[in-house]
C-alpha cells in the first residue's frame, strides 16, 4: 500500500477568513485540505490571471457559482458553464473570445472540453491548471458515477498543473489509490470558530421535523428564524410539505430537477436554486450539500439523518462540515440542531463487518485472476456472460479488455458501514466523533414520538429503512400469510379495500420479492443482506434457464420417450431459452443441458445414407442432478 506524504502545514493566522488574504499563490500538485468551508478556494482560482478548468460533482454548483446572488451580479460573461443544453460552438466561441478562460465543468464533461480545447490548437494539460473541487466526491459517488470519476481521474493526471482540494477529506485509509501519488497540503486556521451541535436523537424523524415546523408556525420561536433543513431524500421532502400542509408561499425545495424528483414531491411543489429568495422553510438535498452559496442572516441549520442507509447510500453524516458552512452569512452560522435516530446494535461490528469485506475482496481478485489467465477467445466469452451484471459489482472491464477490481467501491461500502456505526453507537461515542471534527456538543436529547402508522404511510418511503429491515420485514408477512386458512383470510380481505403490507413492499422494492421468491431466506443472510451481492447472484440467475420451466415446455409438446436429433434438441432449446425465457443470446444452449433435467440416451440413426448424432429424452427426473445418463 502506498504510503501518502503530507507536506508541512499551512497555517492562516488570526483575522483571516479567506484564502486569498494570506496566499500569494494557490497550491499546486497536490490534495488540498483547506480546513474550513467558505474560505474563498473556488473564488480565488476564479479571479487569477491563469486559464483554468474547474470541475465539480454537480451542475447546480456551476450555476451557483454563475448566477447573481446578493453579494455579486451575474458572471456568465467571464466563466463559461458547460452543462445541459452548451453546445460544442459556445465552447469554441468562449475560447476565442477570451484571453484568460475559466470554464467550469462536472466531472463528466471534463474529456469533452479537453478534446474541444485540442481541436482549437490547444492543449489542456499544458495550458490550463486543472482545480477538482470536492474530490471527495469521486470516492463518494464512485458506486454511481463510477466511469464519469475513472475517466476524470484518467484525464487529470496528465495536467502539468493540477489540483484536488476539499474541505472534507475522507479519513487516509479511504484515500482513493489512484491519488495516493499526490501529496496532502492540509491548511489550519488560527480563526475556527468551533461548532455548537444540539443533537436530539429520536424513533421518528418526521414526527420530529414536523414538531419544528408546527412550532415555528406557532411563533414559539424567539426572533426571526427560518429554518433549512438538508436531508438526503426527496420522498421525505414530499411528505413533510404533504403532512405539515405548508402553502408554497412558506417554503422551497432546492433538490436536482429532474422528472423523477418532480414527480415525487407533486403539482404545485415548485423546484428552486440557492439563488432563490431564502422562505421560512427551506429543503435541501445532497445536490448542495457542497460548494454551493446560501445566504440567509436568519438561517439556521438542522440536519436529518436516518443512519439506516445500506451500502449504496451515503449517510448526511459524512457532510456534516460541508452542510454547516452552507449559510454564508447566518448570525447562526456556528450552531446546528442534528436530527437522528435512538442508539441501534448493529449486527456486525466495524472490525467484523471489515474481515468480511477483506475476505470479499479476496475471493473476487482469485476469480478474476483465474478468469484473466485465459486465452483471448475463453476469456472474452466469460467475460460476455458476466457483462450483464457488472453495473451492481465491484468489477469493470479495462482498456485491455481484462476484468479488474474496482478496490475504491469496496472501501466505499467499508466508509458507509464505518460512519453507521458512529452515527448509531451511543451517546459517548457520538459525542466523541463529532469533537474530532471541531463541533462542540452542546447536548443531546432523547426524544420519543408516538407513531400511528398506515399502509399509505409505509408505502410512501417518508422514513426510509435499509434492506435488512425491509427483507425481515416481507419475511415475516409471507410466513404469517402462509400460515392463514384461505376462507377466512378471503372474507377478512373482503372489506378492507387497502392494498396488503407484503404488496406494497413488492410494488415499492421490488428487489426485496426477487430476493425472497429466487433466492431463498437463508441465502440472503449468508450474504449479510448486502445489495450488491444480492443483485449479483440475481444477475447469475436471470441467465440461466427456469429448469420447471424448461421441463413443462418439452413435456407439453412432445410425448415422452422422443428420439430427435441432437442438433434439433439445440434448436429446441434456443427457442425456450430466448423466446420463451427472455435470456441473453450469450446463454448458448446445448443439447446436452438436457441432461440437468432428464434421463437421456445418446446414440444416432441413418438418415439419406447418412449417420447422424441423435438424443433420446426418456423422463423427467426426479431429483434434478447434473450429469446422469442412460448409455445404449
Amino acid at each position: 500500500m502506498m504510503n501518502i506524504k503530507y507536506l508541512k502545514t499551512i497555517t492562516i493566522p488570526e483575522g483571516k477568513e479567506y484564502l486569498n488574504q494570506y496566499l500569494e499563490e494557490f497550491p499546486v500538485n497536490c490534495l488540498l485540505h483547506k480546513g474550513k468551508t467558505g474560505c474563498g478556494g473556488t473564488e480565488m482560482v476564479l479571479n487569477d490571471k491563469r486559464n483554468t478548468i474547474i470541475a465539480v460533482p454537480t451542475k447546480d454548483l456551476i450555476k451557483n457559482k454563475i448566477e447573481p446572488n446578493l453579494n455579486r451580479k451575474e458572471r456568465r460573461d467571464n466563466i463559461l458553464g458547460v452543462m445541459e443544453g452548451v453546445e460544442e460552438y459556445q465552447i469554441k466561441n468562449y475560447i476565442d473570445e477570451h484571453e484568460v478562460k475559466k470554464i467550469m465543468v462536472t466531472y463528466d464533461s471534463l474529456p469533452k472540453v479537453i478534446k474541444i480545447i485540442a481541436a482549437k490548437g490547444g492543449n489542456a494539460y499544458e495550458d490550463y491548471f486543472l482545480l477538482v473541487d470536492e474530490y471527495h466526491r469521486l470516492f463518494l459517488d464512485n458506486l454511481f458515477r463510477d466511469k464519469a470519476v475513472r475517466n476524470l481521474l484518467d484525464e487529470a493526471t496528465k495536467f502539468k498543473s493540477v489540483t484536488f482540494m476539499t474541505a472534507t477529506p475522507v479519513d487516509e485509509m479511504f484515500i482513493m489509490d489512484e491519488l495516493k501519488f499526490l501529496p496532502v497540503q492540509e491548511i489550519s486556521w488560527k480563526t475556527l470558530e468551533p461548532v455548537k451541535v444540539t443533537v436530539v436523537r429520536t424513533n421518528s424523524l418526521l414526527e420530529q421535523v414536523l414538531f419544528y415546523i408546527a412550532y415555528s408556525r406557532g411563533c414559539a420561536m424567539q426572533g426571526d428564524i427560518n429554518l433549512h433543513f438538508f436531508v438526503n431524500s426527496v420522498a421525505f421532502i414530499s411528505s413533510i410539505i404533504k403532512k405539515s400542509q405548508l402553502p408554497p408561499g412558506l417554503f422551497r425545495v432546492v433538490c436536482s430537477n429532474n422528472n423523477m424528483n418532480k414527480k415525487k414531491l407533486g403539482e404545485g411543489v415548485e423546484i428552486s436554486t440557492t439563488s432563490s429568495p431564502s422562505k421560512k422553510f427551506n429543503f435541501y438535498t445532497s445536490t448542495v450539500f457542497e460548494g454551493s452559496d446560501i445566504l440567509d442572516m436568519n438561517g439556521y441549520t438542522i440536519v436529518v439523518s436516518d443512519g439506516n442507509s445500506e451500502g449504496r447510500i451515503i449517510d448526511i453524516s459524512t457532510s456534516m462540515k460541508q452542510i454547516c458552512g452552507r449559510i454564508r452569512d447566518s448570525k447562526y452560522k456556528n450552531r446546528v440542531t442534528y436530527i437522528c435516530p435512538f442508539p441501534k446494535k448493529l449486527e456486525l461490528s466495524w472490525e467484523e463487518y471489515k474481515a468480511f469485506i477483506d475476505k470479499e475482496l479476496e475471493n473476487t481478485r482469485a476469480g478474476i485472476e483465474r478468469i484473466n489467465k485465459l486465452e483471448e477467445k475463453d476469456r472474452l466469452w466469460e467475460i460476455d456472460l458476466v457483462k450483464k451484471g457488472l453495473n451492481d459489482t465491484c468489477i469493470f472491464i479495462n482498456k485491455e479488455s481484462k476484468l479488474e477490481v474496482d478496490t475504491n467501491k469496496y472501501m466505499l461500502d467499508l466508509y458507509n458501514y464505518k460512519k453507521r456505526c458512529e452515527l448509531l453507537g451511543k451517546d459517548l461515542n457520538l459525542k466523541q466523533t463529532f469533537s474530532s471534527q471541531n463541533y462542540i456538543v452542546s447536548e443531546i436529547d432523547h426524544v420519543p414520538h408516538e407513531r400511528t402508522p398506515s399502509l399509505k404511510l409505509l408505502a410512501g418511503t417518508s422514513t426510509r429503512k435499509c434492506f435488512k429491515d425491509y427483507f425481515e420485514e416481507y419475511v415475516q408477512l409471507m410466513e404469517k400469510r402462509e400460515g392463514e386458512n384461505s376462507l377466512a383470510y378471503h372474507f377478512s380481505r373482503l372489506f378492507n379495500l387497502e392494498e396488503e403490507r407484503h404488496q406494497v413492499l413488492a410494488k415499492e422494492y421490488p428487489l426485496v420479492k426477487e430476493a425472497y421468491e429466487k433466492l431463498g431466506v437463508d441465502k440472503v443472510k449468508k450474504m449479510k443482506y448486502k445489495t450488491s451481492n444480492i443483485k449479483r447472484e440475481l444477475g447469475k440467475l436471470a441467465n440461466i434457464p427456469d429448469a420447471r420451466r424448461v421441463v413443462d415446455y418439452i413435456k407439453k409438446r412432445y410425448a415422452l420417450p422422443v428420439k430427435l436429433e441432437v442438433s434439433s434438441w439445440r434448436e429446441i432449446l434456443n427457442h425456450i431459452y430466448h423466446v420463451e425465457l427472455g435470456l441473453q443470446e450469450s446463454a448458448r444452449a446445448k443439447a446436452t443441458d438436457l441432461d440437468k433435467w432428464f434421463i437421456t440416451r445418446y446414440g444416432y440413426f441413418n438418415q439419406d445414407g447418412k449417420t447422424v448424432d441423435a438424443m433420446t429424452v426418456i423422463r423427467e427426473k426426479s431429483i434434478m442432478e447434473e450429469g446422469t445418463k442412460v448409455d445404449e
